[in-house]
């Protein structure tokens, strides 16, 4: 998946009007995004935040992915820490 930034224009605008006809998907998208930039720049800092909306995003299957997550909490958030992961 391409970082927005690295979208060319086509991309971004089919995207923005996928997302203004289905909210959940622009929700999975973020989420996915903020995953991906979390283990990119090692910024363990944001986990929990991003976690605790994973968890409570309203789709259960990524709530679900994210409960997993949760069982796993301390060696998910010392792998994004960690250059090794990256």
């Amino acid at each position: 998946m391409k970082s927005p930034e690295d979208q060319e224009d086509e991309e971004c605008e089919f995207l923005t009007a996928l997302f203004e006809q289905n909210s959940a998907l622009k929700k999975l998208y973020k989420l996915s995004q903020g995953f991906i930039e979390m283990l990119s720049n090692q910024e363990a800092d944001l986990f929990d935040s991003w976690l605790v909306n994973a968890e409570k995003c309203g789709i259960k299957s990524f709530e679900n992915f994210a409960a997993g997550i949760r069982t796993d909490y301390d060696a998910v958030k010392n792998a994004i820490a960690s250059s090794w992961s990256n």
